[in-house]
């Protein structure tokens, strides 16, 4: 489980990107020995940028770093970029990528090093109903972690509504 805070440090003008950094308190819900060990600390820093009529881009850099896995602290490091496309107001083409430098435990009880790269064309779609929203998407994620390429299909929900009013 995480208990995150979000602050919006700066918002998007006609020269600044809109920033919002985060700080995660990861807790652990399992065994102890697990991966997540006795929890950890995460923290990213986002910006989002309007650069042209219907093109959006993203930045964010990251890091998370467990506390205690069998003896350990391992911690992953992040950096990631996306543009999306306007086709309409409703409807998004996206292209997002992610680089990890993760650590973690292996059987030894060493730490273990792996770069990932991933890259995720999709397409997201709003459907904007009284006082609510839903967003469906489909990706097709690409791994790289130095062997062969891995494929996948990522499908996407999200419903807002509004809360008070």
């Amino acid at each position: 489980m995480q208990l995150s805070y979000r602050y919006q440090a700066l918002t998007e003008s006609a020269h600044l990107p809109a920033f919002a950094p985060r700080l995660s308190l990861i807790l652990p819900t399992d065994d102890p020995k697990s991966e997540l060990g006795d929890g950890g600390l995460q923290l990213n820093l986002p910006f989002s940028k309007i650069v042209a009529d219907r093109v959006t881009v993203h930045a964010n850099a990251g890091m998370t770093t467990f506390f205690d896995v069998q003896g350990q602290q391992p911690t992953i490091y992040n950096l990631g970029g996306s543009v999306v496309y306007a086709l309409s107001r409703e409807t998004n083409l996206l292209f997002e990528t992610v680089a990890e430098w993760i650590e973690s435990v292996g059987a030894t009880r060493d730490i273990e090093r792996q770069f990932v790269l991933l890259l995720v064309p999709g397409i997201r779609h709003a459907f904007n109903l009284p006082d609510a929203q839903l967003v469906v998407g489909i990706g097709a994620p690409i791994r790289f972690t130095g062997g062969s390429p891995e494929y996948g299909v990522l499908l996407y929900a999200s419903f807002e509504h509004k809360l008070l009013q």
